[in-house]
């Protein structure tokens, strides 16, 4: 026990090391974090430094905090990798330059514990202000210790870590000097001077850094310095002032904050940080003209107030339409944008009040939204519904009574839960073809379901409602029966969601949670819509069995076996804001999802995409648990989710600028075997631009209360599982 405990201790502080690396871009890209450790080493000191910087910074954490979950992530590392970094430049080697480094580290570990706390406090981000502070205070205080020997080589002088490093390195930076224009030279030492150093080499092993975690975050990184190359001329200042005393870097990361952490990335949330460059701009003067009486240099504090501004600024403002805040950061401008385009719409309806429509079985939709008889002006977000036979015809024989007309006297149900809060019940009926407008409505009941939202059923029959006023009634009740009262001169139900208690209050849009159309032929599953006119609608039935198979509940436990014969078991759980889970404890992988009694829909999966999770998470996207074959129930899934080609990369470069779509998935009832066994069938293909770009297929038995088997297949690959 003691010893696997000590091994997970191990394998967190492993990977908080490198996630250290790369958070100081807002990553946790291990490709990124191998290229910044590579950029420290071109100076086997200071890389050396670094890195017992982070570890000691970590270890504090890892012995103090009660969240070494944030350890693992490498939220305590970064700053203790920059300060050890500003050190190494700083001061030389000598016997009393262990003890200050040791000290330097406590107090950065010391100024994060508190910056954080305050931060969060504020809901504001600690970025690297306790490096700041902690330079600053070594800055301070080393001109007065006589055996603290400052570095020759200074911070932005000539480097030489390239002389150290060999004759190939320093030839390649010379190269590469004399080669490439003014702005990319200014660039990629900006980008290496992150690091405290000043050299092309190490900016080069940063770009390809930045390119292999995120196109989004490297063409931020290059906008942003360009904006700030155009703002530096326009008032007279070179532009390779940029790559002096992380000057561009203020720039860089203010942009990066915006595209690739806090905000969907996208061309609005790019223009804002261009907004606010002129801030940073003077910010940075006026610190650095400040600071220089005390021998203090700003490093990234124009950025890190440039943010704290513009974070309240934005927080107080009214919401900008086209600004949407990443509710989940993914480390990653790709994820957060993807996924947002696709769960955005899912997580907006599941907020939405469930409605279902206010009869049982298929009704017609025979005067829908805006319709041209009575649904006009404030009433005309209304729907009728009739009943039809196969010739279209909403009468037998001669239809010159009401008890001619398929729908008259059939149960009308409350579209969901609420109180009762008024009851027309006494308006006479109608002989056929004649209306009665002085009492427009007729018989009619209106249940209130929250503040300011209310639903109302009208023309019923007369003394027959089956509720009364302070009723509570749930979804689904019979509250009457459809009738000719009012101005209806045949029978038919009339249906509006309104803004108040009083009958023929005005009307508001809004959709019904689920649904099934019928139309040419076609017979179609709806979420979250309003069924149009001339349409047939009916409320789905779910089935007992397929509910109980796909209906997880927490604790429920899933069981599979795999081709290869290797077991694997799946828990439901629940996190503290009540959404519910797969989870697999062998890879730590989880697959999130939502269960509204009628659809089973997957939102996020989180781990290893080699764990059998991931493909059941594809397969089982979204499920209609009822009979009806070949009715589909589709969704978009994330790109991210998908098993995309390299060329991807492109379309990346150029996703915050368009529009995004997810891949077109379906699931259907294929066959129903027998009483006790259903079989779906699954496909989902991700086209861009026309193209297919990646596609996959699934089938998923359902026998005896439970998935009994599911298969996913691909190109060349294909699984399968059985449930034991």
């Amino acid at each position: 026990m003691k010893a696997n405990v000590n091994r997970q201790a191990r394998t967190a502080l492993a990977e908080g090391l490198y996630k250290s690396y790369a958070q100081v871009f807002f990553s946790k890209h291990p490709v990124l974090a191998l290229c910044i450790m590579a950029v420290t080493f071109l100076h086997p000191q200071n890389g050396l430094l670094a890195l017992a910087g982070v570890l000691c910074g970590n270890l504090l954490a890892w012995a103090s905090v009660p969240e070494r979950e944030e350890v693992k992530e490498g939220y305590w590392g970064f700053n203790h990798l920059l300060v050890s970094l500003y050190l190494s430049h700083t001061f030389k080697w000598n016997l009393q330059f262990v003890p200050l480094f040791l000290s330097v580290n406590f107090l950065c570990f010391s100024l994060t514990f508190w910056i954080r706390h305050w931060a969060g406090k504020s809901g504001l981000p600690y970025l690297s202000l306790p490096f700041i502070l902690t330079s600053f205070l070594v800055m301070l205080s080393a001109g007065n210790i006589p055996y603290l020997e400052m570095s020759e080589s200074g911070i932005y002088t000539i480097n030489e870590s390239l002389l150290e490093s060999g004759n190939v390195i320093q030839r390649m930076n010379f190269f590469l000097n004399q080669l490439l224009p003014d702005f990319l030279n200014a660039y990629l030492k900006t980008l290496d001077g992150i690091f405290f150093d000043n050299n092309l080499i190490g900016g080069l092993l940063l770009c390809a850094g930045l390119l292999l975690w995120s196109r989004i975050a490297f063409l931020s990184g290059i906008a942003a310095f360009g904006m700030a190359w155009i703002l530096f001329g326009f008032y007279g200042i070179p532009g390779h002032v940029l790559s002096e005393q992380l000057t561009g870097a203020n720039f860089i990361f203010f942009t990066m904050t915006y595209m690739c952490y806090y905000l969907i990335p996208g061309i609005v949330p790019l223009l804002l940080s261009f907004v606010f460059f002129p801030l940073l701009f003077f910010l940075d003067i006026f610190l650095g003209k400040t600071l220089i009486v005390l021998q203090l240099k700003p490093f990234t504090l124009p950025f890190v107030a440039g943010v704290y501004v513009s974070l309240s600024a934005l927080r107080l403002m009214r919401p900008i339409k086209s600004i949407h805040w990443v509710s989940f950061p993914y480390f990653s401008p790709e994820k957060n944008l993807y996924i947002d385009a696709v769960l955005t719409p899912i997580r907006k309806n599941l907020k939405m009040f469930p409605l279902r429509l206010p009869f049982f079985g298929q009704w017609m939709v025979s005067q829908g939204y805006g319709g041209n008889i009575t649904h006009l002006g404030k009433w005309s977000k209304a729907l009728d519904f009739v009943l039809l036979d196969e010739q279209m015809k909403t009468y037998s024989g001669e239809g010159k009574e009401v008890n001619d007309f398929y729908c008259y006297g059939k149960p009308v149900i409350a579209a969901a839960s609420g109180t009762v809060v008024s009851v027309e019940d006494s308006v006479e009926e109608n002989l056929i073809g004649r209306s009665n407008a002085g009492a427009n409505w007729g018989n009619s009941i209106v249940i209130q379901h929250g503040q300011g939202f209310y639903t109302q059923v009208s023309h019923l029959k007369p003394f027959t409602a089956q509720v009364r006023v302070g009723d509570l009634v749930h979804s689904g009740q019979i509250i009457g029966y459809c009738g000719n009262s009012g101005r209806s001169p045949e029978p038919h139900l009339h249906f509006q969601v309104q803004e108040n208690s009083s009958i023929g209050a005005t009307t508001l849009a809004f959709p019904f949670q689920h649904f099934i159309s019928h139309r040419d032929g076609q017979r179609l599953f709806h979420s979250y819509e309003v069924p149009v006119e001339g349409t047939f609608a009916e409320t789905v039935v779910t089935d007992p069995m397929l509910t109980e198979a796909l209906g997880f509940y927490p604790g429920y436990v899933l069981s599979f076996r795999d081709q290869k014969l290797n077991e694997h078991r799946w828990e439901v759980k629940t996190t503290a804001y009540n959404e519910t889970f797969l989870y697999c404890k062998a890879t730590g992988s989880s697959a999130f999802f939502v269960f509204d009694g009628t659809i089973l829909q997957f939102t996020t999966f989180e781990g290893s995409r080699k764990s059998l999770l991931y493909y059941f998470f594809l397969v089982h996207y979204k499920m209609l648990p009822g009979k009806y074959p070949g009715i589909r129930a589709s969704s978009q899934v994330s790109p991210v989710w998908m098993h995309i080609p390299f060329f991807i990369w492109v379309f990346d470069l150029l996703a915050p600028f368009v529009s995004i779509k997810g891949a077109n998935y379906e699931s259907e009832m294929q066959e129903i075997v027998d009483i006790l066994t259903y079989r779906f069938r699954v496909k989902c293909s991700l086209k861009i631009w026309g193209i297919s770009i990646s596609s996959y297929t699934g089938e998923i038995t359902v026998e005896n209360n439970r998935i009994s088997s599911w298969s996913y297949s691909s190109g060349k690959k294909y699984l399968s599982a059985f449930s034991f």
